[in-house]
C-alpha cells in the first residue's frame, strides 16, 4: 500500500505551501527555506532512503588581518560534509574558504572567511549546496552553488 505522503497530490499541497519538492526514484524529498536558520529536508515514511547527509557543522579557526592602525580578529569557519548512500560512504569532506581561491582574487581571499555553507536542493543527480565566502563586517560577500555528485564528483 503507497503511503499517501508518497504520493504526487501529496507533493503538489506541499509545494503550494511554499515547501520545494523533489521527487527522485519514486520518494518525495521536502526542502523549507527557513530565513537565518538555512533549510530543512523532509522525508515521511518511503519505502527506502537511498541518501544520508549529515548536516554542515562549522568549527571556528582562528584568523586575523592588521588594516592601517585598526587590528581585527576574525574567526575562519570550517563546514565539514558527509554524505552515504545506504552504508557506502559518497563523500566526506572539510570545507574551508581556501578551496574557493582560484575563483577569487588574492586581496580579497586575505580579509575574507567563509561566512555560509547550506544545503539547497537536489539537482540533475546532484546535491546543490550555497557557500558564501565574504569580509567581515562589510557588504563584500561572494556566492557559490556547490554541487556533490551521487559518486562524489565536486564542482563550483
Amino acid at each position: 500500500m503507497t503511503d499517501i505522503r508518497q504520493t504526487l497530490e501529496y507533493a503538489n499541497y506541499l509545494k503550494s505551501n511554499g515547501w520545494i519538492v523533489e521527487r527522485i526514484n519514486g520518494i518525495n524529498y521536502f526542502i523549507k527555506k527557513l530565513p537565518l536558520l538555512g533549510s530543512i529536508l523532509k522525508l515521511q515514511r518511503p519505502k527506502e532512503i537511498d541518501f544520508k547527509i549529515i548536516k554542515t557543522s562549522y568549527v571556528s579557526q582562528e584568523a586575523g588581518y592588521a588594516d592601517g592602525i585598526d587590528s581585527f580578529r576574525y574567526y575562519n569557519n570550517m563546514a565539514e560534509l558527509i554524505i552515504f548512500k545506504k552504508e557506502k560512504l559518497i563523500i566526506k569532506k572539510q570545507i574551508f574558504k581556501e578551496d574557493f581561491k582560484s575563483l577569487l582574487p588574492r586581496e580579497f581571499m586575505e580579509k575574507a572567511l567563509m561566512s555560509g555553507f547550506s544545503f539547497l536542493r537536489t539537482e540533475n543527480n546532484n546535491f546543490v549546496f550555497k557557500v558564501f565566502v565574504g569580509v567581515p563586517d562589510t557588504d563584500n560577500e561572494q556566492g557559490f552553488k556547490y554541487l556533490v555528485s551521487t559518486s562524489g564528483k565536486i564542482s563550483v
